[in-house]
């Protein structure tokens, strides 16, 4: 399993930004890689959607508005994790020796 994840997992920089992309093995609902966003910041490791989940749920009609039982799911599902919003982004922070098991909480989450 963890070959597979490997040998499917595409690092690419970001030119001009200092955000780096995971293309990962996973699918979202339209069946495309799930993306994930990193960047170093003070020590700590960024890891982030880029609000990608939020705005794929939003193309169905599906509307998180702070309140309700939408946003008790999402908040019970971000609290399982470990994640939180930043802004719509689904986000979370790690270093390097938690990366692994943070970028796997986010991946969960999303899917």
């Amino acid at each position: 399993y963890h070959e597979f994840i490997k040998s499917r997992t595409v690092v690419q920089e970001n030119t001009g930004t200092e955000w780096i992309a995971i293309s990962t093995p996973y699918l979202d609902m339209h069946n495309d890689a799930v993306e994930l966003f990193a960047k170093n910041s003070n020590g700590k490791i960024e890891l982030s959607d880029d609000g990608q989940t939020l705005r794929n749920l939003s193309l169905y009609g599906v509307e998180f508005n702070r309140i309700g039982k939408r946003n008790d799911l999402l908040e019970s599902i971000l609290l399982t994790y470990g994640i939180h919003l930043s802004g719509e982004d689904l986000a979370v922070e790690a270093n390097e020796k938690d990366f692994a098991q943070k970028k796997l909480n986010l991946l969960n989450a999303i899917s």
